[in-house]
């Protein structure tokens, strides 16, 4: 898209006085004006409606142009954005920062029936939208890259690590910080047998691999005796109930009694309680589990924050900045960027370490025994 430079360098007149030109402003003399006009005719240019609108904005002046920023859900299942607290988040965040840029953002599904990308290109363009958030599953991004959306003609961001590889600028959780935060935690809290245990989860895509870089990092330094694999399962949160589902869950069974951890760090926090609570497994009494990507509707445990709401806010930004600078398609050099959490305490996790993990077995034993006498009696 050509700029307010090009014409300047083309015309031959400063910046200045051709940006004042292309908004007409009567202290440019009419002839200057009309040439400046001219040239940037004959060169196809076209004035950026959403800088002139946010720069209006930002002087204090009137919101008087409202742009439309597309957030496309690339699930398969429908009604899957309701049902996810991080979808919500996201799209929560990046709501509050469309209206303060002065956007609006309004919600499209891919795979509705008879909706080709060929037709929804056609509909956003129709509708003047030309900035385009996307969120969806690790196994959606093959199907979203060969999807025929004509992506030259929109500004794109990805929100969340759900789908990668197709090019574009991202906002993402910062894994390697969250797990860096959580392995110290737990080390400077006493324990040493900390063990790493990742699954595929629905929405996560390239995190573990910057989750298991971060955990084997940062427990090197602990002896040979006391050092765990991470373990990673292969289920996905919705298959629930399968085969595949059991069939992990006895891996995990057999691994938990193998390698006795103190404390897990994991994303799959409710299915391993669930497992361990199989196997009469207390946490924390028996063992700690701490949530690498912790939402606010995980009540109870400890673990890392997962700013949700800020990733959809900066995927809003990045997709505005392209809108501002009028940079559509895949950029050659797409910008990356990491949201950190901060530790969140919880009751899954005791930070008094082992001697507090073993105060809390002496009393539990105890209060067994006062009730099998009590009973008894």
């Amino acid at each position: 898209m050509l700029t307010t430079k090009d014409v300047a360098l083309k015309s031959g007149f400063s910046f200045s006085t051709v940006a004042a030109a292309l908004r007409n402003d009567p202290r440019v003399a009419a002839a200057t004006r009309e040439r400046i006009l001219e040239v940037a005719s004959a060169m196809g240019y076209r004035k950026n409606a959403f800088a002139a609108g946010l720069a209006k904005a930002r002087a204090g002046g009137p919101h008087e142009f409202r742009a439309t920023i597309a957030f496309l859900n690339i699930h398969r299942i429908p009604g899957s954005m309701r049902k996810s607290y991080r979808i919500i988040s996201f799209l929560e965040g990046a709501e509050k920062r469309a209206q303060l840029l002065g956007y609006n953002l309004e919600v499209f599904r891919i795979f509705e029936p008879n909706l080709s990308g060929r037709r929804l290109s056609d509909i956003l363009t129709a509708r003047g939208i030309e900035g385009v958030i996307l969120y969806g599953e690790p196994k959606e991004s093959d199907a979203c890259m060969g999807w025929p959306l004509d992506w030259n003609r929109f500004s794109v961001a990805i929100a969340g690590e759900g789908i990668s590889g197709l090019g574009f600028h991202f906002a993402f959780s910062d894994a390697f910080h969250a797990t860096m935060v959580a392995v110290q935690r737990v080390l400077s809290a006493g324990y040493q047998r900390v063990a790493l245990v990742e699954s595929p989860r629905a929405d996560i895509d390239s995190a573990p691999d910057r989750t298991e870089s971060a955990f084997l990092y940062y427990t090197h330094s602990l002896h040979a005796s006391e050092r765990i694999a991470p373990l990673h399962l292969a289920f996905q949160p919705r298959t629930r109930n399968t085969k595949l589902y059991q069939k992990e869950g006895e891996k995990f069974k057999k691994w938990f009694f193998k390698h006795r951890p103190q404390v897990i760090l994991t994303r799959a926090t409710e299915d391993l309680l669930g497992w361990l609570g199989e196997i009469n497994m207390k946490v924390p009494r028996d063992v700690g589990l701490v949530d690498l990507a912790l939402l606010p509707n995980r009540k109870g445990f400890a673990g890392v924050e997962e700013r949700a709401g800020e990733i959809g806010a900066a995927a809003l930004d990045l997709v505005s900045n392209g809108l501002l600078s009028g940079s559509v398609g895949r950029p050659v050099h797409p910008t990356g960027v990491f949201i950190q959490g901060d530790w969140v305490p919880g009751d899954s996790f005791d930070e008094r370490g082992p001697a507090g993990s073993a105060l809390r077995k002496k009393k539990t034993r105890s209060a067994s025994s006062a009730l099998s006498r009590k009973s008894a009696k």
